[in-house]
């Protein structure tokens, strides 16, 4: 079980975030002091972006205008590779087009080009963007287990009107693919998954997690 110690140490606002060491970290707005909005960030020979999807556009902004948020380095990548992984984001931006839609499918970006083994098209949430650009560079074949966050809190009516909307790009993708791949990774899962020490991340792990995170995040705020 981890530590409330280790979190406290590792999950840093952006005032706290050590500027001096290459890293690729995640990262999370608040709304309230909840995560609502996924990043990351990317700290790369004295340059430092959030590298994030807006719902609308995907985009890079300098660390010095960032709001108040909180990260903790993804030591899945190693620091080493902080300059690699930045040209990878830099191929996402120049060539993704991903569209909102609660879902992910075991997707990924290569290259800079999004795939998908089982024909779901570029919709995605925040934290989807982060895992579909993390996926894409570590070696391993997943980075969550997707498939332990289900659909069963999905709204009806969002699952029809989601079905509508994949098939409209990909008529061929079955209504029941779609909607066995809705699913929401919250942003709290995603910064959790950061003091999670195997991949693939499981549900079970991070719901032990989460408390924990949400706990110091608070603390931090008070």
């Amino acid at each position: 079980m981890i530590k409330l110690s280790k979190i406290r140490k590792e999950l840093l606002t952006n005032t706290e975030y050590n500027l001096e060491k290459d890293s690729v970290s995640v990262a999370c707005y608040l709304n309230n002091g909840i995560p609502y909005h996924a990043g990351l960030i990317i700290n790369y020979e004295g340059e430092c972006s959030l590298f994030h999807y807006t719902s609308e556009f995907i985009e890079f902004v300098d660390y010095s205008k960032l709001e108040p948020l909180f990260c903790s380095v993804l030591n899945i990548v190693d620091p080493v590779f902080s300059g690699v992984f930045l040209g990878h984001c830099k191929k996402i931006l120049d060539n993704a087009n991903p569209k909102f839609g609660v879902t992910y499918s075991g997707s990924y970006y290569e290259d800079g080009k999004y795939y998908s083994e089982n024909g779901v098209p570029e919709f995605m949430t925040c934290v989807g963007f982060c895992i579909n650009v993390i996926k894409g560079f570590i070696e391993e074949e997943e980075y969550f287990e997707f498939s332990d966050w289900t659909n069963e809190k999905a709204p009806i009516d969002y699952v029809k009107n989601f079905i509508i909307e994949v098939q409209k790009i990909n008529p061929e993708i079955n209504a029941e693919t779609i909607s066995a791949n809705i699913r929401r990774i919250s942003p709290l899962d995603y910064i959790s998954s950061s003091f999670v020490n195997a991949i693939p991340v499981r549900k079970s792990k991070i719901d032990e997690i989460n408390p924990l995170v949400q706990h110091v995040i608070n603390e931090k705020l008070n």
